[in-house]
């Protein structure tokens, strides 16, 4: 299961490498710039989810934060880009990013208190 994941994950940062740079390379406004940075959204935001099941999959806490708050900057970014009235997505937005939030400071507060355990509460060797 881990290998077709690693795959895509890697597949989805060489589309995204490519559509970004063709992005830059093009007039801005334009229908390629919108189309490429379209691709480039897409698979940044593949990237970011394949990344957070291998960190699932490896226990990487660190990773998990890591993953969601890239995808969640990618995301807002794009509706950033978008310009319409604040709506239902705006607002989910902002409870993830609040979750986020809160997952970051209670990982720290659990690491500086119990140095020498894990998020689960087993002990570190």
């Amino acid at each position: 299961m881990r290998l077709p994941l690693l795959i895509l994950h890697f597949l989805a940062g060489t589309v995204g490498s490519l559509s970004g740079t063709f992005a830059i390379a093009v007039r801005k406004g334009n229908r390629l710039h919108r189309a490429s940075g379209n691709v480039l959204t897409v698979a940044m935001l593949t990237l970011a989810s394949s990344a957070f099941c291998l960190a699932i999959m490896k226990s990487q806490h660190g990773n998990i934060i890591g993953s969601t708050i890239t995808f969640y900057r990618i995301a807002t970014a794009w509706l950033a880009g978008h310009p319409r009235g604040i709506g239902r997505l705006d607002l989910a937005a902002l409870l993830v990013g609040a979750g986020g939030a809160t997952a970051i400071i209670t990982l720290g507060f659990w690491t500086i208190h119990y140095p020498d355990k894990n998020a689960t509460g087993t002990r570190i060797n």
